[in-house]
């Protein structure tokens, strides 16, 4: 079997290494396109309709917990990770 090698650095981390406020300029751009009138909880709405009730949800990657503040509102238990602090 074959391997495929993998990036050399974790892509998060190359990203706020290059980009230092991607985290806070992420969480704004969600901020000003929910700030427009627009649906950000699609993806949500998506893995509630899928999940059994008060499914246990890990939201890897969770960012700013858009999708996992609505899945819990929605009476799922979420646990959020995510390699940035912010």
């Amino acid at each position: 079997m074959t391997s495929i090698p993998g990036p050399q650095e974790n892509l998060w981390t190359a990203a706020v290494r290059q980009h230092p406020d991607h985290a806070q300029g992420y969480a704004e751009r969600w901020r000003r396109i929910e700030a427009s009138g627009k649906d950000i909880h699609g993806e949500a709405r998506l893995i509630d309709a899928m999940a059994p009730r008060r499914a246990r949800i890990l939201d890897a990657g969770c960012g700013t917990g858009r999708l996992g503040g609505h899945l819990a509102r929605a009476g799922h238990r979420v646990v959020g990770v995510d390699l940035d602090p912010s």
